[in-house]
């Protein structure tokens, strides 16, 4: 059975599925080996050729291509120690600068209560002071625990 010309040069060209390939390999006819043989040949003919032919021309690509690139400046070479320095100011800069952001934009105090508290000592985990307004504009100044358990309840 005579196998096409076009599966012949997927064969010869490794194109071919690895299974398929054994198959076709299987049903091969005298004339298709032949036919594989020529393939090989030719192959290794024109190889030759290109390769004598190339070897007697040299090929100089780069000087036909800088005629045709745009001019450049050259470029500044930066020493190694400027860079390190460039760097070290532009991180410490950045570091700096988050600094301030961040004094800048923390949460401020509570504001004056109008009264000083010279010592506080807090039996449960916290307390607040508060600036309350009652009814005649007087501000009273209020010391909230937290925590507080009932029987601990001390005097200022």
């Amino acid at each position: 059975m005579a196998v096409a010309d076009d599966k012949l040069q997927s064969l010869f060209d490794n194109e071919l599925p690895s299974d398929e390939a054994e198959v076709l390999r299987r049903d091969l006819s005298d004339e298709d080996l032949l036919k594989l043989a020529a393939l090989a040949e030719l192959s290794e003919t024109v190889r030759g050729t290109v390769s004598a032919e190339a070897a007697t021309h040299e090929l100089d690509l780069w000087s036909s291509l800088a005629d045709k690139l745009p001019q450049q400046p050259s470029a500044q070479v930066i020493p190694l120690r400027r860079k390190i320095v460039r760097r070290t100011t532009a991180i410490v800069s950045a570091l700096a600068l988050a600094a301030s952001l961040l004094f800048a934009l923390r949460p401020g105090s509570p504001g004056d209560s109008n009264c000083e508290i010279e010592e506080l000592e807090v039996v449960g985990t916290g307390a607040t002071v508060m600036k309350v307004a009652d009814d005649r504009g007087n501000d009273t100044t209020l010391i909230w625990f937290d925590h507080q358990e009932e029987d601990e309840w001390e005097s200022l």
